[in-house]
């Protein structure tokens, strides 16, 4: 008679124990399949079941897929541990945490857009003190017999504009302005900018232009500065 080992279902061999086999150990092959259930199913004090399985095929068929503890997954979605409330609890707490740093960047937009205003009330000032500085240069070569030299440069001290004469930055809103030809004295010198400019240190070669910002003490640098020099 064919006797197989074994302590599981998929151990047993179909075709044991053969019609032809001896009848002697039949009482092995029945302890071999009541070891085989009870390993199989253990229970819960590895004795075999205690109780009788009421489930059907389908309800079993149903834990087919799951990778966890059943009722473990049903406390975190009903309150333990990482449960589905918490995680509904710290979404509302992140929404509004982003909502207030939506406010905090409109809050910001608007301040932005008032100094955006403002910035726009001072270029609008600036030109009109350029306006206004060009129509004075006009009238004074309107007036004047003799424009010595005339010229445009821009904050780093670069001509744009002009000839006879070259242009250093000193510092800050400090320009040296060097006439390749003697000016005399006596000559009279009108510098426009996007600031305020002031006239210093005159000589017969050269003269210092000063540019302040609009309404303060501080030089600045300006975008460009024009300026003549008349001889009266």
């Amino acid at each position: 008679m064919g006797l197989e080992e074994g302590n599981l279902i998929s151990q047993l061999v179909q075709s044991d124990p053969t019609g032809v086999d001896d009848f002697n150990q039949g009482d092995d092959h029945l302890r071999l399949i009541k070891r085989v259930l009870k390993n199989t199913f253990p229970g819960k004090d590895s004795q075999g079941f205690a109780k009788q399985i009421t489930s059907s095929e389908d309800e079993l068929n149903y834990l087919v897929g799951a990778r966890k503890n059943i009722q473990f997954q049903i406390d975190e979605l009903d309150g333990g541990g990482s449960s589905l409330a918490q995680q509904v609890d710290q979404n509302t707490a992140d929404i509004s945490s982003q909502g207030s740093a939506i406010n905090g960047n409109s809050s910001a937009i608007s301040s932005n857009s008032s100094a955006i205003s403002g910035q726009s009330g001072q270029i609008s000032s600036n030109s009109s003190n350029i306006s206004s500085n060009t129509s004075r240069i006009s009238s004074l070569e309107a007036q004047s017999a003799a424009l010595l030299i005339r010229g445009t440069f821009n904050d780093a001290g670069t001509v744009t504009s002009g000839s006879g004469f070259s242009v250093t930055k000193q510092g800050t809103g400090q320009y040296l302005v060097v006439s390749q030809s003697s000016l005399g004295t006596g000559y009279v010198i009108s510098a426009s900018a996007t600031a305020n400019v002031i006239v210093a240190s005159q000589s017969s070669t050269s003269f210092l232009l000063y540019s302040y910002a609009v309404g303060t003490a501080n030089l600045a640098n300006p975008t460009q500065m024009h300026f003549s020099v008349l001889k009266p």
